[in-house]
């Protein structure tokens, strides 16, 4: 069960390490949950460090040890991560998307993101390390176009409530990746989509152009509908040319 066991540590480099450390050495079972009052190095996708106010955010990581889970089905544990942040964040305030691969956005307002570290064996994927963080009380976050749970409702949470809240989440839509529910996944994660089937400027290797983002594939790539066809992309293989700061 995921949240079962949950381990606070007051200061950390970054939660995914912390639990990668413990996994090297045996001494972490599945749906374990580090939480950090403050993360001092966060990690984001490709290397990228996310940025959090220490004691204000979830920062946290949760070890996933699975049966069976085949490496071409890599995506699906991200979908069900990122829907289970979107529940999580739209129990509380309505209005929350999720943004190809795995950030979470209010319109175009960066609230979250997810950064999953498979560790493979052969075929399949044997454990994951689901790095989440999400804004809860942050209201400053420089030029980034941000927002939190804070701004948006006036209100103040407790961190920790707020990841008992999200392991629950969490627990319900790993459970349906165990039961190979995967096209309901699949579906659920369409209509939780960001700008899916609008018209919105982006910019590849070939320049700026108008698409429309018409789904995703086995994947995980993002489908986009060009003047001259419909193209795959892989993450950082495409830029959203909106307000969002990536």
């Amino acid at each position: 069960m995921i949240g079962r066991k949950i381990i606070y540590q007051d200061t950390l480099e970054s939660t995914n390490n912390y639990t990668a450390n413990l996994h090297l050495e045996g001494k972490i079972e599945h749906g374990t949950v580090i939480l950090a009052g403050n993360q001092t190095a966060g990690k984001g996708q490709r290397g990228a460090q996310w940025d959090s106010e220490p004691y204000k955010n979830i920062a946290f990581s949760c070890f996933l040890k699975h049966d069976n889970l085949a490496v071409h089905r890599h995506f699906y544990l991200n979908q069900v991560i990122s829907l289970a942040c979107a529940g999580f964040l739209n129990e509380i305030h309505p209005g929350f998307s999720i943004k190809w691969p795995n950030d979470l956005v209010f319109h175009s307002a960066k609230t979250g993101g997810i950064l999953v570290e498979n560790q493979l064996g052969g075929e399949s994927i044997k454990s994951s390390i689901a790095g989440i963080g999400i804004n809860v009380n942050q209201t400053e976050f420089g030029e980034y176009n941000a927002t939190s749970l804070k701004l948006l409702t006036g209100k103040e949470y407790e961190i920790r409530e707020c990841a008992l809240m999200l392991c629950s989440h969490l627990n319900s839509w790993y459970n349906e990746l165990k039961l190979g529910k995967l096209d309901f996944i699949r579906e659920s994660y369409l209509e939780q989509l960001w700008l899916l089937n609008e018209k919105t400027r982006f910019r590849d290797t070939e320049g700026e152009f108008e698409g429309k983002i018409t789904g995703i594939d086995e994947l995980g790539q993002l489908l986009v509908e060009r003047e001259n066809g419909i193209k795959a992309y892989q993450n950082k293989e495409i830029t959203f040319l909106e307000r969002y700061l990536a």
